[in-house]
């Protein structure tokens, strides 16, 4: 699992082991604590712009060094086992989908080859929360109980696309990512980590000419975490609605929010 001492663990094993590693497979629950919003909010800044760099370093040269066969290796950096921190009332909450759609995003952007999110179905109702995207034990209103990181999911595996696209926001509670999908649309998801402001932003759109977008979007108005009741007393999935777009066209992203837009 990663923790302050983990790269450099995996930094020895590649000394040691590099002409055996195919992939170099890691588990992380960043925050464990789980008990500050704003602090797990800034986690995915920390994390692989920090570590990616340091493990590509690593893989070549405990890797690629040796020449030969070895000189072009390309071992896969797969995050096999990820979630916020603890199962305590965070991981139920918007605030973990705001947490899985921004960390996600970031591995993507930093270079990921696959990631797994743990888990489906775990619950842990005396403390508050669980791991699972689905609860099919708690919620006597639906044996299949989707929870707000759920969402997050299906929006990238039905909406992202499969070739990332250079994206920057110049507001740093806005995170932004973006890529072409194979459709030949552009796809970018914003996430609003600020609970109470809204973030209006323009849109500066380089080499490809976009029109009018599609917008999914996850916030407080989909989703509502009770958690005297152990379940989600609003949670409709993401809304969907049609914007005016345009290479410099603005949008106004409510508080607490993930948007896909579709162009």
């Amino acid at each position: 699992a990663q923790n302050t001492d983990a790269p450099y663990w995996v930094q020895e094993f590649l000394k040691r082991a590099g002409k055996y590693v195919d992939t170099v497979a890691v588990h992380e629950y960043p925050f464990w604590a789980n008990n500050n919003a704003v602090a797990l909010l800034r986690i995915p800044q920390t994390t692989w712009p920090v570590y990616m760099p340091q493990y590509r370093k690593w893989i070549k040269e405990g890797v690629n060094a040796h020449g030969g066969n070895y000189a072009n290796k390309y071992v896969e950096i797969a995050l096999t086992e990820w979630n916020s921190g603890d199962e305590n009332v965070m991981t139920a909450k918007l605030e973990n989908a705001l947490f899985v759609a921004d960390y996600m995003g970031s591995f993507i952007k930093e270079g990921m080859d696959m990631a797994f999110i743990w888990d489906l179905y775990t619950q842990k109702p005396g403390l508050g929360g669980g791991h699972g995207l689905i609860d099919a034990e708690n919620d006597p209103t639906d044996p299949f109980a989707t929870r707000a990181h759920y969402w997050v999911n299906m929006m990238y595996a039905r909406h992202f696309g499969t070739k990332l696209v250079e994206c920057e926001s110049d507001n740093a509670d806005l995170s932004v990512y973006a890529s072409l999908r194979d459709d030949g649309k552009l796809a970018v998801v914003a996430v609003n980590k600020t609970s109470l402001r809204e973030v209006k932003a323009t849109f500066d759109i380089k080499g490809k000419n976009v029109g009018n977008a599609k917008a999914y979007q996850l916030s407080e108005k989909e989703y509502v975490w009770s958690s005297s009741l152990y379940r989600a007393i609003v949670n409709t999935g993401p809304s969907e609605s049609n914007v005016k777009g345009g290479n410099n066209m603005t949008y106004t992203f409510p508080p607490y929010s993930i948007t896909m837009m579709v162009f």
